[in-house]
């Protein structure tokens, strides 16, 4: 009896959900407005106090004629006084509202476009969200709040190096004033990169989630090459098959990755439908 040659099936997949550019804009807006209300405050503050202390300490166009370190002392005090809240809460509310709505809206968006190319490929499937998909978005807001909570501390500590190397080599209004307005734009510069990461991020982490919600448990890993540079490890998984539980090994961290789980990591996935349509015929 001739034995039967059983066919392998042709892999069969959809289309990935790249990062939404507008959401990822908006974020940024909101994380910007945020920082901008807090420089305003800062700067203003500390012109005012710094002032005050150039003319407490007779300071010439060089330094200071008679340097007290006292004075310097106090203005420092006064700042971080003036600042506490931004380091230890910083808008606790409205920090959770932006980034819960930053996370709701890219859950949508993805579930939408999962959606979309399913039925394009001819497949029309009840979504049910699973049990660990609600916990999955908490933590993905709670990780944003901190990112942004992170922003406020690392600024008055820079500002106040700032004051202090500005009073210690006698730096006029100007100066100072100069100083503060390039920390400005690197510290604005940061949500941008907060958003630009987060925002691959929270993509494929619910693109991950979503596509094993309906019972599709591998995927294609597709590279996007990142702005500036790309992980050589990330190109070298380019069209490598992954369990969508495990990832794909990547010798630079030691450990299994997902797409956009790293830092920065533009890399995306097709959702392999081999299965789902096997079980659709």
């Amino acid at each position: 009896m001739a034995s039967k040659i059983r066919r392998r099936r042709r892999q069969v997949t959809i289309p990935g959900i790249p990062a939404s550019v507008g959401i990822q804009n908006e974020y940024a807006r909101s994380i910007r407005r945020l920082i901008k209300q807090m420089e305003k405050a800062a700067l203003k503050f500390v012109l005012e106090k710094y002032k005050l202390f150039r003319a407490s300490e007779m300071v010439t166009n060089d330094a200071p004629v008679d340097f007290d370190n006292r004075r310097l002392q106090q203005l420092v005090d006064a700042i971080k006084a003036r600042f506490g809240r931004y380091i230890s809460e910083w808008e606790a509310e409205e920090l959770d509202a932006i980034a819960s709505k930053f996370i709701g809206k890219i859950d949508k968006q993805t579930k939408a476009g999962l959606m979309a190319n399913l039925k394009k490929a001819g497949i029309v499937i009840d979504f049910h969200i699973s049990a660990l998909h609600q916990p999955l978005l908490e933590e993905m807001v709670a990780s944003n709040v901190n990112l942004i909570k992170s922003i406020a501390p690392k600024y008055f500590d820079k500002l106040t190096n700032v004051v202090i190397d500005s009073a210690l080599k006698g730096r006029d209004m100007a100066s100072i004033f100069q100083h503060i307005k390039d920390l400005n734009k690197v510290t604005e510069r940061r949500a941008e990169l907060i958003a630009i990461d987060q925002t691959n991020k929270a993509t494929q982490a619910l693109n991950v989630m979503q596509t094993k919600d309906i019972g599709i448990k591998k995927g294609i890993w597709i590279h996007i090459p990142g702005e500036k540079s790309s992980r050589k490890t990330h190109i070298a998984m380019n069209g490598k098959t992954f369990d969508l539980d495990e990832g794909l090994y990547d010798e630079d961290v030691g450990r299994n990755v997902l797409p956009g789980e790293l830092p920065y990591c533009r890399c995306d996935f097709r959702p392999d439908i081999t299965e789902l349509l096997a079980n659709e015929q």
